[in-house]
């Protein structure tokens, strides 16, 4: 079963799932793990490797542009899809940077692409609804207090920290 996140709950800026969930290391033994949605129009797939401090590798694309390399990301390379995914190269390689020019496409059929390439099951979890086999994972309203809680002393330390510089 595919867990599947709920509407964030949480006050700025940890109320964008999207956001919050393609930041988040994942923990060991649910790697690989791969994120494949939509950021500010462009097309985003980011895969956390198995592995001891593996670093976290991204995929960007839009429209426009075609696929970026945004600074301070480690790029996705085609190699780590085929070596996680038991995907096949070249289709891989297809997807990431489709042939022509990239404004023949949408972002959604950009992560189509990409998704059908790997072989993933469930291409309507790409229309932001969770598929009818995924199990929707929702955090307690206390969790969500506990959570804002301590996003907001570790704020106020911060400023405090930065008025004794």
């Amino acid at each position: 079963m595919t867990p599947c996140p709920a509407g964030a709950r949480s006050a700025p800026p940890y109320d964008d799932a999207v956001r919050a969930l393609l930041a988040r290391p994942l923990p060991a033994r649910m790697r690989p793990g791969l994120f494949l949605g939509e950021v500010d129009g462009h097309g985003v797939v980011a895969l956390q490797p198995r592995g001891w401090r593996a670093l976290q590798r991204y995929a960007v694309w839009s429209p426009q542009s075609g696929r970026t390399n945004p600074p301070g990301l480690t790029p996705l390379r085609v190699v780590d899809l085929v070596d996680h995914m038991s995907a096949r190269s070249e289709a891989v390689s297809e997807a990431l940077e489709p042939i022509g020019q990239p404004r023949r496409a949408s972002v959604r059929h950009w992560l189509l692409g990409v998704h059908s390439a790997i072989g993933l099951p469930a291409p309507d979890a790409l229309s932001g609804r969770a598929p009818a086999s995924a199990l929707l994972v929702e955090p307690s309203a206390r969790a969500v207090r506990r959570f804002d809680d301590l996003v907001s002393e570790e704020q106020e330390h911060e400023t405090l920290r930065g008025n004794r510089r």
